[in-house]
């Protein structure tokens, strides 16, 4: 396993040799623990947004039920392709 290091320069951003990067930061840790600990992040966020997805179209159904009114009716419906257009963006 080689070393990485932050490199001084931003670009590449890690190097391999003590003289190109920061002086006195601990090794970074490797390319396959950080798709891991990225995986896992991205697992945490997605479980968050389905929670709260759940929780926003339930209050959106209580609302339609108990109100009755095109204004709101049409307020919800965009709200819903709110919820929608961030299903897309984050599963």
């Amino acid at each position: 396993m080689s070393t990485r290091l932050l490199s001084r320069s931003s670009v590449p951003p890690y190097t391999a040799s003590r003289s190109q990067a920061l002086a006195e930061e601990p090794e970074a840790v490797t390319e396959d623990e950080q798709d891991t600990l990225s995986r896992r992040a991205a697992d945490r966020e997605r479980r968050a947004w389905q929670t709260s997805r759940r929780r926003l179209q339930a209050e959106l159904d209580h609302l339609r039920a108990h109100v009755h009114s095109p204004h709101v009716a049409r307020a919800a419906r965009a709200l819903e392709r709110e919820l929608e257009a961030l299903d897309r963006k984050l599963q």
